[in-house]
């Protein structure tokens, strides 16, 4: 999903209708030399993670006004697959994590985000993103496609 202006304002007008205040975005296309200013009277809190150079992969984390969330740290990744993010909400700790997996070399990707990761949570995860995976490739891809042709 390109996150283009038009396309921006639907997702949150969808999302504030639905009653979220906390939402995860994935494929947000944005780059570190130009990152749109995102004004939105109701999710105020913006958290991203883009490329450098050029407008593909990204993810966002962004939380409404209804939560009081005070932010403790964030870990963004600088190719734009995942973002760390921790604080707490009332007295209690959280940490989400929103993550984008390449299509390809994932368990080398999973281990070295997951290892990140490991050394950033505290409390309770909040764990989301695009993973790119099958739980089960014989039933959902491909896979099963091409042997059912042959």
């Amino acid at each position: 999903m390109v996150f283009s202006l038009s396309k921006r304002g639907q997702i949150l007008h969808f999302f504030r209708k639905k009653g979220v205040d906390l939402l995860f975005l994935q494929e947000t296309h944005f780059q570190k030399t130009y990152t749109p200013m995102i004004k939105n009277n109701f999710f105020r809190l913006w958290y991203n993670a883009c490329t450098p150079l050029r407008r593909r992969k990204g993810v966002l984390i962004t939380i409404s006004k209804n939560v009081a969330f005070t932010k403790l740290g964030c870990i963004s990744d600088p190719e734009g697959r995942f973002i760390f993010l921790k604080g707490t909400i009332g007295n209690k700790m959280f940490t989400f994590a929103n993550i984008y997996s390449p299509n390809e070399r994932q368990v080398v990707f999973f281990r070295t985000v997951f290892k990140k990761l490991d050394l950033f949570v505290e409390s309770t995860l909040i764990l989301g993103g695009d993973f790119n995976i099958t739980l089960e490739p014989r039933l959902d891809s491909s896979f099963r496609e091409s042997k059912v042709l042959t």
